[in-house]
């Protein structure tokens, strides 16, 4: 008598990440991958309720009910891209042009260090209380890539006085945590089973994210930033047998 044939279809998935914004009726604006990802995961939890009969004595359960489906995701990326951090800072972002001639109304300290609104700053200007202007590594000392300023122990300038420094600046990403709800993005992970070779497609049309927890700003090796979002039921898919959460394609 022969004995059942076992076969498996393992899985080692690798593959890129993508997001999009969705429009109004949930249609995807375009996808836009989010740099190497070394870790995605789903979770699934659905949450139910047993129904006790009545009739036989034993009190057994003749029915369950679903009260609840939760679909979380979790994503770790490493890229620092700015639409990437403002997904868990809960912010947004500009994308601030090169100046020429910008102007900031600072206090200066001697000995202590002074931020400019911008990085990467050339031709510094600071008039000396209006006789001249402070001469630099002279009467001040300077960090450009990083827009700080230190008053120097031989200049004349009395701390704190309101100073208009002029300078340019080259471009800059500004981004401001916490001044957007927790936004909503249409999301692709197109990947392959490197046990097979076959491709495979996870779609997630309504992924709404949450701040990270943890921001790692110093580090010893490259810095990762690990993602929570819930994978929303989309009110715009209405076919039967179609999910309003996820679906995966299988290559055959």
């Amino acid at each position: 008598m022969g004995r059942p044939v076992v076969t498996s279809r393992y899985y080692s998935g690798q593959g890129i990440c993508m997001m999009a914004t969705r429009d109004g009726a949930g249609v995807p604006q375009g996808l836009r991958p989010i740099g190497n990802v070394p870790e995605l995961s789903l979770g699934i939890e659905i949450s139910t309720e047993d129904h006790k009969e009545s009739y036989s004595g034993a009190r057994g359960v003749d029915k369950t009910s679903t009260t609840e489906t939760a679909v979380s995701a979790s994503i770790t990326f490493e890229s620092i891209d700015p639409e990437n951090l403002v997904l868990g800072i809960n912010g947004t972002f500009t994308d601030v042009v090169a100046a020429v001639g910008a102007t900031h109304t600072v206090q200066l300290f001697l000995g202590k260090w002074t931020a400019l609104d911008y990085l990467n700053v050339s031709n510094v200007s600071i008039p000396d209380d209006g006789v001249g202007t402070l001469v630099i590594d002279v009467d001040y000392e300077l960090d450009a890539a990083h827009g700080l300023i230190k008053l120097l122990s031989n200049t004349n300038k009395a701390d704190g006085v309101n100073t208009i420094v002029t300078y340019d600046h080259a471009q800059t990403y500004n981004l401001e945590a916490l001044t957007a709800s927790n936004p909503e993005r249409y999301f692709i992970f197109s990947g392959l089973n490197t046990e097979d070779d076959k491709p495979v497609r996870l779609e997630i049309p309504r992924l709404q994210t949450t701040p990270f927890s943890d921001l790692p700003m110093i580090n010893d090796g490259i810095g990762t930033f690990s993602l929570e979002a819930t994978a929303l039921a989309d009110p715009f898919i209405v076919d039967a047998g179609k999910s309003k959460y996820f679906r995966e394609i299988l290559g055959a």
